[in-house]
């Protein structure tokens, strides 16, 4: 992995506010070791210049002064005037040489030993001065100068300066990290609320951030964008409220009369289709009560429609009376009731249960300000007595019923199989005389009447 992928990494791990710190750090870092470096360099730059010219003068006084030694060749004269440069501790020898290169006299600072070059890449530089006296050249005065004591005052200078860098790179740092953290605040307080509203969901949560720099705009997008997502999620919830209430509203109706509030046939066809098997697949015993309003056509013709919807509504009210845990209550359409009497299949319970709903019904209505007197007939089937199969048990529930009402009404009628046996017969003699017709089988068969006693025709 290269040095910038490296550095991308450390970037994508590192918070926001230890970069800022680490930047700042750097930054004080290259600043003050740059600064150090120009100072250190400019005070050897200006040690140096201020010694070769320290240098330069006492050579110049030097080269005077041993003009005449040089004149007369007097070497011990010479050396007294070389003698002076003890008071110099940073020229380390001296000598003067005459025009026929040979040395009049010498000086040497200490235990030094001159060595064969000197270079100006070394501690030392030599200083050449021409020893002359009214215009006559009698030698060249030569000093060397040592810069190792300027070298280790730099070294001292520059381990004070990096020290006082150090505490001041420290200083700034606790500076910036201060400064970073009270410019960062704003930011962990938005970023807070941010995993606050990721962790929790709550969208009505906002940024209290006043401020009119690019933070604050950052927090206002942030709540404008809450606000937003607030909005819609509520639109949603209620959308999804809507729909569920509807859901529940389609799945009552779907089960339920809308007028009266029963259960309606799909509801009849569930609850008895459930309550039909029994253990090892035998059908459980009940007793189906098929009602029918008596003269319920009259009502709508004569009082209207909404009166009829009316005196249903009261009918369904007193029939819920006999709803309980083994007794259900349906609305079929119409007129037309049915009341289910689970675990019990004995005409008995059937028949004492029709004629407590007759008697019920026995007490008037008002409708409309009027007294409305109305009665049931009712059809009664069995199972397993009469039919095991739910569709059939119905069929013959509603031979009953209109048994009953060709009985005269408000009474109630027990299925049994002359019922079936009848209507069966009158099925086929209406399928017979139809086909006979038909087939012209029809003919006209002449039977006179006539008085026996006369024999007369009548």
């Amino acid at each position: 992995m290269s040095l910038r992928a490296h550095f991308n990494a450390w970037l994508t791990r590192t918070s926001l506010r230890k970069q800022l710190e680490y930047a700042a750090t750097v930054i004080a870092l290259l600043v003050g070791g740059l600064s150090v470096s120009a100072l250190v360099f400019g005070e050897y730059r200006s040690g140096r210049s201020a010694l070769l010219s320290d240098w330069r003068i006492q050579g110049e006084i030097i080269s005077a002064n041993s003009s005449a030694a040089a004149a007369f060749r007097d070497a011990e004269l010479a050396t007294d005037v070389l003698a002076a440069l003890r008071s110099s501790r940073d020229i380390i020898s001296a000598r003067l040489i005459l025009t026929d290169t040979s040395t009049l006299a010498r000086y040497t600072a200490g235990d030094f030993e001159e060595t064969a070059s000197v270079s100006v890449w070394t501690d030392r530089i030599e200083i050449s001065e021409i020893v002359a006296y009214r215009g006559q050249h009698y030698g060249t005065l030569v000093l060397v100068g040592d810069f190792s004591r300027l070298n280790r005052r730099m070294v001292y200078f520059l381990l004070a300066t990096a020290a006082v860098l150090l505490l001041s790179v420290l200083a700034l740092r606790l500076a910036f990290k201060y400064a970073i953290g009270v410019l960062m605040q704003p930011v962990s307080e938005l970023t807070g609320l941010m995993h606050k509203v990721s962790d929790d969901g709550n969208y009505s949560l906002r940024s209290d951030l006043a401020s009119r720099n690019e933070l604050g705009d950052i927090a206002n997008s942030f709540n404008q964008m809450l606000e937003q997502i607030e909005n819609r999620d509520s639109a949603l919830a209620r959308e999804l409220e809507e729909r569920r209430l509807t859901e529940i509203r389609l799945a009552y109706l779907a089960n339920h009369d809308a007028l009266t509030g029963l259960g309606n046939r799909n509801a009849f066809m569930n609850h008895v289709t459930v309550t039909e098997p029994g253990n090892a697949g035998e059908a459980l015993p009940l007793c189906l009560l098929l009602l029918d309003v008596d003269h319920f056509k009259l009502v709508n013709d004569s009082l209207g429609h909404h009166a009829g919807d009316s005196l249903l509504v009261e009918i369904a009210s007193r029939l819920k009376k006999f709803q309980a845990k083994n007794v259900a209550v349906f609305r079929l359409g119409g007129d037309e009731f049915a009341i289910v009497l689970n675990n019990h299949g004995d005409p008995a319970s059937a028949q004492r249960l029709a004629d407590r709903v007759t008697v019920a019904m026995s007490i008037p209505f008002r409708i409309l300000e009027q007294e409305l007197f109305t009665s049931f007939s009712v059809g009664i089937a069995l199972c397993p007595e009469h039919a095991h199969d739910m569709e059939l048990l119905l069929n013959y529930a509603d031979l009953a019923l209109y048994e009953a009402k060709n009985l005269g009404r408000d009474r109630w009628s027990l299925f049994s199989p002359h019922l079936k046996a009848r209507i069966d017969r009158r099925l086929r003699l209406e399928a017979d005389l139809r086909r006979a017709l038909e087939r012209d089988e029809f003919f006209l068969v002449y039977e006179p009447q006539v008085i026996l006693a006369n024999g007369a025709p009548v």
